[in-house]
């Protein structure tokens, strides 16, 4: 568990998870036409700060829904598929541990 230095918000499960899931999604995005590869650029792309992102990147903080929904469009992905995704992260790393 993962808790911020000014918040302490501990960063575990599905939150740990779906921050995964989008530095994943950024690393895999390069079919768009200006692909959002690096946490810089997914901040232009939803109006937020380059620190705030990169805050909920390292899991010090989770993502917001009015985030992940930003995340999504600016990702050309679904909302409900990052959750899925990250569903399925916690699944593995559950067997794995088992």
């Amino acid at each position: 568990m993962v808790v911020s230095p000014r918040k302490a918000i501990p960063v575990d499960g599905l939150a740990a998870a779906t921050a995964d899931v989008v530095a994943d999604l950024l690393r895999a995005n390069d079919l768009a036409d200006k692909p959002i590869k690096s946490g810089k650029k997914l901040a232009d792309a939803i109006g937020r700060s380059q620190n705030y992102v990169a805050i909920r990147l390292r899991k010090a903080s989770p993502f917001s829904v009015s985030d992940l929904a930003d995340i999504a469009k600016a990702l050309n992905v679904t909302v409900a598929g990052i959750v899925r995704r990250a569903e399925k992260k916690m699944a593995g790393n559950a067997a794995h541990d088992a």
